[in-house]
């Protein structure tokens, strides 16, 4: 029986042998400790995780101090990432933007006691462009729209629009954003604020009873741009204090930044004129001013701005000048009769400085009803001489036959006109250059046969000079 129960030791053994050989063979690392410790791999040698994309870091506010509430949310992130992700070659030249105009845009917000990095606010607007224009009517750098800009103290009408102005439109924009943070009570909805206005932000926060910006996004209270707006200003800011670390060159020390001086004018004045007066170049000019619509400042006092350092060169200049002392420019139109020579000498103005003036005109043909631009003074001469006057004290006229001789007259030059030569009913020409009878007949409404026949004249050859009688 306990034969049957305990097989014999022999059969034991060989039954464990079999066994033995059958059992899978144990990892070594199993079977005990290994004889020297494994060795580590070097850096080098390691798999290495895929790289954190550049938009995404763990910490994307890094140790930079802001003095906005910038805030590391997952729409911040997500505007990060389609910033840098797609719109690279935008976030470059918005960036040149701010390297010209960011210190100065600093420093008038940092006198209004608001924060600083609220300066990348205008990248989100215009990209820093003062001539920017939406669809929606908003204009310049701080995208005002016509009814806040005057709102906020600026001028806009049909001479100026202050709203181009990279100087008055900054210091408006730090008024305007001290008001919403004083309405709202924090920044995130008083930058809101601003891209919605104050009564659709108010609006949202009524209707959804929520306790600041980030509440009334997730509950999706606000309008979508105005959802993205708030994150877009922190991404840009973000990028903005850390270029390098974004992908983006450094700004260098040797980049121009917008820095002016103020003059003031007191008559409309050209920024051509103001150009050739003080030595600035017209472009610059331009470049600080864009906000005179028509190239020229309104009438009246009004402050421009002149490179830095030039002020006060620019402003004695302007005080000193033939434009100023002469009461600037006006429009003088043309009489029949009336030549270029002659308005130069009766109202004392240099031909050149005419023509100049006037590069509309052709050689120094006149045409009746035309308007020349001439210096204030020269210009109320001429319109207040006396119509009969003539345009010259002594001028050439043809001489009358001698009596009865039946020889006809000719044009003798240098004869003074006498007042009792003319027939009532005519008026005096003095030729110009390219006049001939027919362009005369033409302008004058007249005949060449009837020109020919009130000057006594033998064939059609008229002389620059001359003066014929026109009949009417």
């Amino acid at each position: 029986m306990l034969d049957r129960l305990f097989p014999s030791p022999l059969l034991l053994l060989c039954l464990l042998a079999v066994t033995a050989g059958c059992a899978p063979a144990m990892s070594p690392s199993l079977a005990g400790p290994a004889p020297f410790p494994a060795e580590e791999e070097t850096a080098a040698e390691a798999p290495q995780p895929a790289a954190p994309s550049a938009a995404k870091p763990r910490d994307i506010l890094g140790s930079t101090r802001y003095d906005l509430p910038v805030e590391a949310n997952r729409w911040v992130e997500a505007e990060l990432d389609f910033l840098i992700g797609q719109r690279a070659s935008v976030i470059s030249r918005w960036l040149e933007g701010w390297d010209l105009y960011g210190r100065y845009v600093e420093r008038v917000f940092a006198a209004h006691g608001i924060p600083t990095d609220l300066q990348h606010l205008a990248m989100v607007e215009s990209g820093y462009n003062p001539t920017a224009r939406s669809r929606a009517g908003a204009v310049g750098m701080w995208q005002f729209m016509p009814t806040t800009g005057r709102g906020m103290g600026l001028r806009v009408d049909s001479l100026v629009d202050e709203r181009m102005d990279p100087v008055r439109s900054t210091r408006a924009a730090a008024r305007h954003l001290r008001a919403l943070h004083r309405s709202f009570g924090d920044w995130p909805l008083a930058t809101a604020a601003y891209n919605a206005g104050g009564g659709r932000i108010r609006d949202a926060a009524a209707r959804s009873g929520a306790s600041g910006f980030w509440q009334m996004v997730e509950w999706g209270y606000l309008p979508r741009e105005t959802r993205t707006y708030v994150p877009r200003l922190y991404a840009v800011t973000i990028i903005a204090h850390d270029r390098t670390r974004w992908g983006f060159t450094p700004r260098s020390p040797a980049a121009p930044h917008f820095a002016v001086d103020s003059v003031q004018t007191d008559l409309a004045t050209p920024v051509v004129e103001l150009a050739r007066i003080s030595g600035v170049t017209t472009g610059e000019l331009g470049r600080l001013n864009p906000h005179l619509l028509h190239a020229t400042t309104p009438p009246g006092r009004y402050w421009i701005w002149v490179p830095a350092g030039m002020g006060q060169l620019v402003q004695e200049a302007y005080f000193g000048s033939d434009f100023r002392q002469r009461g600037g420019f006006a429009r003088y139109r043309i009489r029949a009769g009336d030549d270029v020579v002659s308005l130069a000498e009766i109202g004392e103005v240099d031909l050149d400085r005419i023509r100049s003036l006037n590069p509309e005109l052709v050689g120094d043909s006149l045409h009746a009803g035309q308007s020349l631009v001439l210096p204030a003074d020269a210009a109320r001469v001429l319109t207040a001489r006396a119509v009969s006057t003539p345009a010259r004290a002594t001028l050439p006229l043809a001489a009358p036959a001698a009596p009865d001789s039946g020889v006809p007259a000719r044009t003798l030059p240098g004869v003074p006109v006498r007042p009792d030569s003319l027939p009532a009913a005519a008026r005096e020409h003095i030729v110009g250059q390219g006049d001939t009878l027919y362009s005369l007949a033409r302008r004058y409404g007249t005949t060449v046969a009837a020109i020919r026949t009130a000057n006594r004249l033998e064939g059609e050859t008229i002389t620059e000079g001359q003066t014929l009688i026109i009949p009417r």
